[in-house]
Order: C-alpha cells, then sequence, then structure tokens
C-alpha cells in the first residue's frame, strides 16, 4: 500500500479536505510521490496544473508531508542512499527527475511556527 510521511510539526490548512477531495479524481493512476507540503516550487520551470491545487512538478523541497506510493518507494531509497545532502535536497536532485511528482500547490500542509517560501 502507498504511505503518508509527516513530520510531528506539520498542520494542515483549514479548508485541505476541499481542496483534497477536489484534486483527487484528477491524480494519475501512475503517480509516485505526491507532495501535500512542500517549498520553493512556485514560479520554478516545470509546474504544470493538473486540476485545483494539483500540478505536476519536477522539483520540489521540504518533507514535512508528501505521499509516497509503493512502488516508487524502492526507486526513491536508493535515490537518497547516499547521505552528502538534506534529504529533501537529494529527493529534488535524484528522486524526482525518476518519478511521476505531483504537489499542491498552494500547499495544504505546512510546519507549524516554520516560514517557507511556498
Amino acid at each position: 500500500s502507498n504511505a503518508l510521511i509527516m513530520e510531528d510539526d506539520v498542520r494542515f490548512i483549514d479548508d485541505w479536505r476541499a481542496h483534497f477531495d477536489f484534486a483527487r479524481p484528477a491524480i494519475p493512476d501512475d503517480w509516485d510521490l505526491i507532495y501535500v507540503g512542500s517549498c520553493c516550487c512556485v514560479g520554478k520551470p516545470g509546474v504544470e496544473q493538473v486540476s485545483g491545487h494539483l500540478h505536476r512538478v519536477r522539483r520540489a523541497l521540504c518533507t514535512h508531508a508528501y505521499a509516497l506510493s509503493k512502488k516508487a518507494a524502492p526507486a526513491l531509497i536508493e535515490a537518497c542512499e547516499k547521505i552528502y545532502a538534506p534529504v529533501d535536497i537529494a529527493m529534488s536532485l535524484h528522486g524526482i527527475p525518476k518519478l511521476n511528482t505531483y504537489a499542491f500547490l498552494p500547499r495544504l500542509a505546512f510546519q507549524h511556527e516554520t516560514m517557507i517560501q511556498p
């Protein structure tokens, strides 16, 4: 099965469920990684709106809330096996290029008391 990974300080926006439910039918069956919370995506090359807040992305940072498909887990683990940088940077550089990656923009979840770029 798939997994939703959340850091212990994650908080969801008040109407997150409405945005998620609206975009859910548009999530492709072959998705690998979905950032429910992300940073540094907005305005970057390769961002394509799919439906509502859901976008296909070619880069993303922050790991406070993301969904990972079971089939993509081995590829992401392999991409991040060498520890040389923070995990979100390793995921962005070595995982996302190999995976069907999406992000909710604006994000549906954020880190408590942390100001990060969308």
